[in-house]
């Protein structure tokens, strides 16, 4: 007997979105919202990784248009630097409040189980530094999660967060 045909047939292993590509994948979220026939949305990546991400510090928290991200995905980790001149640049030109990618998520009491927040504020080349994650202890921290070790894992190069279970600093 065939498979049953759906929305989205094939799980896709990995997707990193890069500075404005975050933009872009709000904007698709939202469609894959409106043409859902159910209210469950389906699993289609493993691990989301918003690199740099150039949308609002909001856009995770409960009714934002990246709310139901953690339900289309296993894990969901975001890099973040507070030194991204780029992202300054974005908050100033454009007129945006503060970026997800400058200093990370508004409030990190509202971020699902799902999501991990990672400060790599202290071990990144520079202030101009847009790029980060593809290179050194970061882009190895992103090879972790493909190899499904646990965002906790003392292996990896992070500092835990006092106050939350998903927040951490690269060291």
């Amino acid at each position: 007997r065939p498979p049953r045909a759906t929305l989205f047939p094939y799980t896709t292993l990995i997707r990193a979105c890069h500075s404005m590509g975050n933009y872009v994948l709000q904007h698709a979220l939202q469609r894959i919202i409106e043409q859902s026939t159910t209210s469950r949305l389906p699993r289609i990546f493993d691990n989301m990784f918003l690199c740099s991400p150039d949308v609002d510090d909001n856009v995770l928290e409960t009714d934002q248009p990246l709310s139901r991200l953690p339900e289309i995905c296993r894990n969901v980790s975001i890099y973040y630097n507070r030194g991204d001149l780029a992202l300054r640049g974005s908050d100033m030109t454009k007129g945006n409040p503060d970026r997800l990618g400058t200093n990370g998520t508004a409030d990190p009491s509202r971020l699902h189980p799902k999501v991990s927040q990672i400060d790599c504020s202290d071990i990144v080349d520079g202030f101009m530094e847009h790029s980060y994650y593809l290179k050194g202890r970061i882009n190895t921290d992103i090879r972790m999660s493909l190899d499904n070790m646990p965002q906790d894992a003392e292996k990896r190069a992070r500092q835990p967060s006092v106050r939350f279970p998903n927040i951490y600093t690269m060291m």
